[in-house]
């Protein structure tokens, strides 16, 4: 079995293209490295958290296969986690710990930006000055209503047919 043209020739431009970026020592994969070190340690302190702890390599084996449960179109990212417990478990992880840490390491994930995006939005200059409307009228001037009564509909006016006896 052959794999399609379009997809032998994807894969090469992906390799190539990742050969390159390491070549050129490009700065942005320090980023990209930071992200994937500590969103395993995260679920490395999950399993600490609930006493189970499973091997390092474990961990990070069960994090990379389970990430690949995100290609599922499964509604609230239930694909990751139950692609990262299923993968957890398979490498040797105990499967309650493991459902344990994952839930944990997922609301811890979800759970940092929410409150790092609402903190960020609370002091913007947007929320801290908000437009005053006395402001905005001397602008653009007072606001007219279009209509202040309604009009009568024109037409024949519909009555349902009675029920002949």
């Amino acid at each position: 079995m052959s794999l399609p043209e379009t997809t032998v020739r994807a894969l090469r431009e992906g390799v190539t293209g990742a050969h390159r970026l390491l070549l050129a020592r490009d700065w942005k994969l320090v980023g990209v490295l930071a992200y994937y070190v500590f969103d395993n340690a995260v679920l490395w302190a999950a399993f600490h958290a609930y006493g189970r702890t499973p091997p390092l390599d474990v961990v990070v084996m069960g994090y990379l296969v389970g990430g690949l449960g995100s290609a599922l179109p499964l509604p609230g990212g239930l694909g990751v986690t139950g692609g990262m417990i299923g993968a957890l478990a398979l490498y040797g992880a105990p499967a309650a710990p493991a459902a344990a840490a994952v839930l944990l390491y997922r609301g811890v994930s979800l759970a940092w930006p929410l409150l790092l995006g609402a903190l960020a939005w609370s002091s913007s200059p947007a929320v801290r000055w908000p437009l005053r409307v006395e402001a905005t009228r001397a602008r653009f001037g007072p606001v007219r209503a279009h209509r202040t009564t309604a009009r009568p509909v024109s037409g024949p006016v519909y009555t349902p047919p009675t029920p002949s006896a």
